[in-house]
């Protein structure tokens, strides 16, 4: 998700909108040392969405793997994640990433993640992940390990797993969007990060020089081989804020589970009603015009991890 208001600002389009809790003063809370490569930077020197991903998703796992969280029956997929950038971090900045867990549910929790370095604090962030059985894809319930862990440090903070982005009206403009050996993980589906490489692609395209300062990214699905992807955008400029909406969307294959009575736009048949594996939408710096390029006004300027608790 993308608009115009500055970070901290409600978003009056959300029905369930990004609560950013703070750190507990107990339980565990881990935190790892990051140097921002070239290969995580853009033709600006700043850090990339893609990359911003990557660095979300890589302490997770490193919080994980300390912990010794196990993942015998099931494995942890995300589902989505909020961002708010107060500014983006510069090629060699070095940053410190610290997270923790911030709450739960049945078969799901959320993970907060904070990203600072000499500049001071530069991202927010707030994902769910849900934990899934490794052989059958579905979730399962969280496991006696995990509360062991995490359970201190979530305050018995419930969370609910409910998206909140729209599936795309009928007719969106789209285009096809290829995929490449290098997009696919260990699990065989397209990487949850390199869906934003997709979306930053089209946002070069349509808005070139602009910056997004907030973004919300819901995963609905996965993206496999041989599947063919079409990346679409929706735009709303008639509120005081812009919003921009892309959609990596699939035609002509089945849901994932089934949703009860489906409805085709138009006609029933395979299309934009089918599957919509990830949605986004990114907040820009200001209103503008088509063709414009301006930045934030107010941009500013593997290691070792360790967790106190």
């Amino acid at each position: 998700m993308l608009d115009t208001e500055p970070p901290g600002v409600p978003r009056d389009d959300d029905s369930v909108p990004a609560e950013f809790v703070a750190p507990p003063d107990r339980g565990r809370v881990y935190s790892s040392d990051r140097r921002v490569h070239l290969g995580d930077v853009d033709a600006s020197a700043r850090l990339r969405l893609e990359a911003l991903a990557r660095y979300l998703q890589d302490v997770a796992t490193d919080d994980a793997d300390d912990a010794r969280l196990g993942e015998r029956s099931g494995v942890w997929v995300l589902r989505s994640v909020d961002v708010e950038i107060g500014s983006r971090p510069w090629y060699h900045d070095q940053l410190e990433l610290t997270t923790f867990c911030s709450g739960s549910g049945p078969r799901w929790a959320e993970r907060r993640t904070t990203i600072g370095g000499v500049r001071g604090t530069a991202i927010e962030a707030v994902a769910l992940w849900v934990f899934v059985d490794r052989v059958r894809g579905r979730p399962i319930p969280l496991d006696v390990d995990f509360f062991a862990i995490y359970g201190e440090s979530a305050r018995n903070r419930k969370v609910r797993v409910r998206l909140r982005h729209d599936r795309p009206p009928p007719n969106i403009e789209s285009r096809p969007w290829p995929l490449r050996v290098s997009d696919f993980d260990v699990l065989d589906h397209v990487n949850n990060a390199r869906s934003l490489e997709a979306i930053e692609d089209e946002l070069a395209v349509r808005l070139p020089g602009q910056v997004p300062f907030r973004m919300s990214v819901e995963y609905r699905g996965t993206v496999e081989h041989g599947d063919p992807v079409e990346l679409g955008n929706t735009g709303d400029t008639a509120r005081r804020c812009l919003i921009l909406g892309f959609q990596i969307l699939k035609r002509e294959f089945a849901p994932l589970e089934p949703l009860g009575r489906r409805r085709a736009y138009g006609r029933r048949r395979a299309l934009l009603g089918d599957r919509v594996p990830a949605a986004a939408r990114l907040a820009l710096p200001r209103p503008f015009r088509r063709g414009s390029a301006t930045g934030l006004a107010d941009e500013g300027g593997g290691g070792a991890g360790h967790y106190k608790s």
